[in-house]
Formats: C-alpha cells, sequence, structure tokens
C-alpha cells in the first residue's frame, strides 16, 4: 500500500521536502509509518520534534490522515491516504 505524507513548515525543512510517498505493507498502522519515519529521517528530527526513543511525535505535533486525527499506533492507514504532519500552533 501507498500512503503520502506532507510535512508543513518547519517540518519539511528538517525532512528536505514538503512530500514524502512511502510504500508500506497491507494493512499498515500509524505505528509502522512512524517507524519508517523514524528509518529515513529520524536523525533529521530535533529533540523538541521527535521523540526517538518512543518513535514519535512529540506533543504539538499532529498528524492528519484523511477526514481524522492519527492518534494511536494502533490506527490502520488507507490505502492511498495523504497524511498531513504539522506543528500545532495557538493563535490569539
Amino acid at each position: 500500500m501507498n500512503v503520502t505524507i506532507n510535512f508543513l513548515g518547519i517540518l519539511s525543512e528538517y525532512i528536505g521536502t514538503d512530500t514524502v510517498f512511502m510504500e508500506l505493507l497491507q494493512g499498515a498502522t500509524y505505528g509502522d509509518l512512524l517507524n519508517e519515519v523514524s528509518h529515513k529521517f529520524g536523525d533529521r528530527l530535533p529533540k523538541g520534534v521527535w521523540d526517538k526513543e518512543n518513535c514519535q511525535f512529540r506533543a504539538g505535533i499532529l498528524s492528519i490522515g484523511e477526514g481524522r486525527d492519527l492518534e494511536t499506533k494502533e490506527t490502520v492507514l488507507k490505502d492511498g491516504e495523504n497524511i498531513t504532519i504539522v506543528v500545532h500552533m495557538a493563535g490569539g
């Protein structure tokens, strides 16, 4: 299965591009995706953004799938899903 990841804002600078295409096994979960992100980009992401030990984005980084937030590693991804990863910003 294939997914597209869109890294917005400063995240695209860390990754080196704003769009990444990943091929995952059929039935892959958000946790599987995070493992691939760690493998390919973990060393590029600063400590304030990426938790290397737990292989996940830190609080304040939102992962949004098609019509849903990807909050748990057990969430099954959809083939062809577009995923946006963005730094959550408060306004006022």
